[in-house]
């Protein structure tokens, strides 16, 4: 599915199957640069999430290992 910004922009591309989240979701900001990208399967966070700063450096990861998830904070210099 795919939502767009009031300019045409992409907004946001997200996958479904069976009402769940299921495969590749990306959102990005209003000057086209991607916001975040996470993979899910059946509605659940598969891999990891990647959040971005808006000129595109990476802010935030989270690297989804389940049980468990481990938190990758990246800092600016």
């Amino acid at each position: 599915m795919r939502e767009y910004y009031p300019s045409g922009k992409l907004k946001s591309e997200i996958t479904y199957k069976n009402s769940q989240q299921n495969g590749p979701a990306k959102t990005y900001y209003a000057n086209g640069n991607i916001e975040s990208e996470a993979n899910y399967r059946g509605g659940m966070l598969e891999g990891s999430y990647k959040t971005y700063y808006e000129n595109g450096q990476v802010q935030t990861e989270v690297q989804n290992v389940w049980p468990e998830t481990r938190h990758l904070q990246k800092l600016l210099p």
